[in-house]
């Protein structure tokens, strides 16, 4: 009977993770996340490290806007914006840009396309606004840091921003032990693309592991 215990206690903690295996014992152990547990002792379980430190090498802001949540960050997008600061070539305004721009320069941009919303619904400037370039522009022309982009996309996707705020929409970081890290709503979605292209589910080919 007592084997039979530790069995199913055993089972239950590998089901919910607390069991390291031996193959990712060593990755968990580095992470603080959870401790190995001894085979001959199913009790000896410990609990995961609420207190360990994220992993070093990104920045996470604080999600700002939703009071009826427990404080949350998230990942901060500047420094993924490789041409930030855009002032550094948006240093006059937009008309004068293009009007002294070479006829044989090729034009800034090239790549984005626009697959967001019918032209007579949007364009560039309904979110980057003409005067300064470094931020984002809400609809009512006041600025938005690009490190907060769910402000600018809460204006017209409600639901989603509600959702994401809540936890059940977008990718949280870092598992459910400690503080609540979630990515970004640029960290998924192409802001000028946002939808998900279509794909079919990968499929497991015999004989490959």
């Amino acid at each position: 009977m007592e084997s039979l215990a530790r069995l199913t206690l055993g089972g239950c903690l590998l089901a919910f993770g607390l069991i390291a295996l031996p193959g990712c014992s060593s990755s968990h152990a580095e992470s603080g996340v959870v401790a190995t547990i001894r085979a001959e002792d199913a009790t000896s379980v410990a609990l995961p490290d609420l207190e360990a430190p994220r992993p070093s090498g990104r920045e996470t802001v604080p999600a700002e806007g939703f009071s009826d949540v427990p404080p949350f960050q998230t990942l901060a997008r500047i420094p993924h914006v490789e041409t930030y600061p855009c002032s550094q070539c948006h240093n006059e305004p937009l008309k004068v840009l293009v009007a002294n721009r070479p006829k044989e320069e090729p034009l800034s941009h090239w790549q984005v396309t626009m697959q967001h919303a019918p032209e007579e619904m949007m364009s560039c400037q309904t979110c980057h606004g003409a005067g300064n370039m470094d931020d984002l522009e809400m609809l009512n022309g006041k600025p938005a840091s690009y490190n907060a982009p769910y402000t600018l996309c809460s204006q017209c996707h409600m639901t989603q921003a509600k959702d994401w705020a809540g936890g059940a929409h977008g990718k949280r970081l870092d598992g459910w032990a400690g503080e609540r890290v979630v990515e970004n709503c640029t960290g998924c979605h192409n802001p000028h693309a946002p939808a998900f292209a279509v794909r079919w589910p990968a499929q497991l080919k015999r004989g490959v592991r």
